[in-house]
């Protein structure tokens, strides 16, 4: 029985520390965004700054939401450690979840799924 509670807590603990990569990889990916807008906007308006730049912030960008997403899916295994670890199915949880987007329309798989629709929604969120 004690174990079964240790295993939650360390589950618990790796979702916290999951949460807060999560958040920094989110501010990464925000910022470097907003770079790549940025020094994109300058080569359109006026010319200046050179295409490497644009490249360069282009690359720091795609990393960043690399990161987002190797977050987000640690994020997720551990959320399947957490209903194991307290006993339940977790072959359930992933089979509901592949019902729910079998269901989508493609137009909402897009916008939900995709990163600039969930950069979007953590903006969104950020703001409220």
């Amino acid at each position: 029985m004690l174990l079964a509670f240790g295993q939650v807590a360390d589950v618990l603990q790796a979702l916290q520390h999951d949460a807060e990569l999560l958040g920094a990889e989110n501010t990464a990916v925000t910022t470097s965004d907003a770079s790549l807008e940025a020094r994109a906007g300058r080569v359109r308006r006026a010319g200046r700054g050179s295409l490497l730049q644009v490249l360069d912030a282009q690359r720091l960008y795609e990393q960043a939401l690399l990161g987002y997403a190797h977050a987000k899916g640690q994020r997720y295994l551990d959320t399947i450690l957490l209903f194991e670890a307290m006993g339940g199915d977790s072959q359930a949880w992933v089979e509901a979840l592949a019902e729910q987007r079998r269901s989508m329309t493609p137009s909402t798989m897009r916008t939900s799924v995709g990163f600039r629709g969930m950069l979007a929604a953590n903006r969104e969120r950020s703001a409220s």
